[in-house]
C-alpha cells in the first residue's frame, strides 16, 4: 500500500478527476492541494465527485485549500508539512 499520493490543482478540475481515476492501487491517504482560491468551479466540482466516489482502496482524501496559488514548490512544501506521519510523498500531477 502506498502511504499516500499528493498532487495541487490551479484549474481545469476534469484534468484532476481523471488523475484519481487512475490510481488503481492500495492508497492510504490522497492528498489534494486546491490552488484555484475558488477561482475555476470545475475545481470544487472535481474535488465534489472524489470525495463522494472515493473507491474503497484509498482510505482517505484530504483537501487543503490555499488563499494563493503556492505553485509546485510551494504544495511540495505544504504536502510534506501536511503529512509529517508519512515516510514518504509521492507528488504527481
Amino acid at each position: 500500500m502506498l502511504e499516500n499520493i499528493c498532487t495541487a490543482v490551479l484549474r481545469d478540475g476534469n484534468k484532476l478527476y481523471n488523475h484519481f481515476k487512475s490510481i488503481d492501487c492500495d492508497v492510504n491517504r490522497y492528498f489534494i492541494i486546491d490552488n484555484s482560491c475558488n477561482k475555476d468551479t470545475t475545481v470544487q466540482m472535481a474535488i465534489a465527485l472524489i470525495k463522494e466516489h472515493k473507491p474503497k482502496y484509498i482510505n482517505e482524501v484530504i483537501v487543503l485549500k490555499s488563499t494563493q496559488n503556492t505553485g509546485f514548490a510551494g504544495a511540495v512544501n505544504l504536502a510534506i508539512r501536511q503529512n509529517v506521519d508519512c515516510s514518504y510523498w509521492l507528488f504527481t500531477g
